[in-house]
């Protein structure tokens, strides 16, 4: 069956980058920026999705995402998710942003903890754990960035459903509780220009990074060169877990009262116990991390699986 990848923001070909190269499966984009990195990277891009029978992506309820799902749905293909992050969070749901959660075939999961809330929750659908491809970026990255050292990695909260409070946290109190370098480090597809400004009406001493799109890795490295990476609740804990650094989640008697009741925080605090956590003043890998990590696959392998799961897949 003729399989095409789908991917509308910059970010996603980061997560299905490896299953396009090594799978040599087409690409289409209704984003003229996504194309441009696309091409950049060497990917096939085409132009009509009409001749395919099956759908690869992996968010579901964005517009552009949720559309392509239901053109295939409804032409008789068929629709393979793939897990980014803590996204299958929301097909834990009947119903998300007014959509239907369950309008899939195939779930490849990265986590035996998803794969088993997921098989729970959909019995009869196909739930496998094959591991992420994009793990394998991160345990094959090796390197750090030149020119910096003796530094946290900042996850700070710029996304305002986490409140104000939060962020006034990270901007007002974190710089002073500790005198290693603070890297602010803005989530993928977000903008740092407010944020620059108010540090600098602020006069701190911290520097802020945007993504490096020429760099798919460049999140990796940054870890790998830090003392550790702060945040609040994020997909990046567990990333920093797997390169065996330090994790600190900073300010979560700040998160608002209802944040792990909402949709997209389902089993939230089962991925990310707060027993994870260490402090600025002795950051350490601890025993709970480790044991998160072992629900990852992550032997580089992640890739081959889902190659070989792929071209045998109907």
């Amino acid at each position: 069956m003729k399989k095409l990848i789908f991917v509308h923001n910059y970010w996603e070909v980061y997560w299905m980058y490896r299953i396009a190269k090594e799978g040599n499966i087409d690409i289409y984009s209704d984003s003229e920026q996504t194309k441009e990195l696309c091409r950049n990277l060497g990917l096939n891009l085409i132009e009509n999705y009409q001749d395919y029978q099956v759908l690869l992506t992996c968010v579901m309820h964005l517009g552009q995402n949720r559309d392509m799902i239901k053109y295939f749905r409804t032409t008789g293909g068929k629709v393979i998710l793939f897990q980014h992050a803590f996204d299958s969070g929301v097909n834990l749901k009947d119903n998300f942003w007014n959509q239907d959660m369950s309008n899939f075939d195939t779930y490849i999961v990265g986590c035996t903890q998803d794969q088993k809330w997921l098989s729970e929750k959909y019995p009869n659908k196909e739930i496998v754990n094959l591991g992420m491809p994009r793990m394998d970026d991160l345990y094959e990255t090796k390197d750090c960035i030149e020119g910096l050292s003796d530094y946290f990695l900042v996850a700070y909260p710029n996304d305002g459903c986490l409140g104000n409070s939060l962020y006034r946290k990270y901007m007002e109190q974190l710089p002073g509780e500790t005198n290693s370098k603070l890297v602010f480090k803005v989530h993928p597809g977000g903008t740092c220009s407010m944020v620059v400004d108010d540090i600098k009406n602020r006069g701190l001493n911290v520097t802020v990074l945007e993504d490096d799109m020429t760099d798919l890795n460049y999140i990796y490295k940054l870890i790998n060169g830090s003392r550790g990476v702060i945040c609040d609740e994020s997909f990046l804990a567990i990333e920093t877990s797997l390169l065996n650094k330090p994790v600190i989640f900073y300010g979560h008697n700040e998160l608002p009262t209802d944040f792990y009741e909402r949709e997209e925080n389902v089993n939230q605090i089962q991925r990310l116990p707060i027993e994870m956590s260490s402090s600025l003043s002795n950051p350490t890998v601890t025993t709970k991390q480790l044991e998160i990590c072992q629900s990852y696959p992550c032997d580089g392998k992640n890739t081959s699986r889902v190659i070989k799961f792929l071209k045998n897949y109907k």
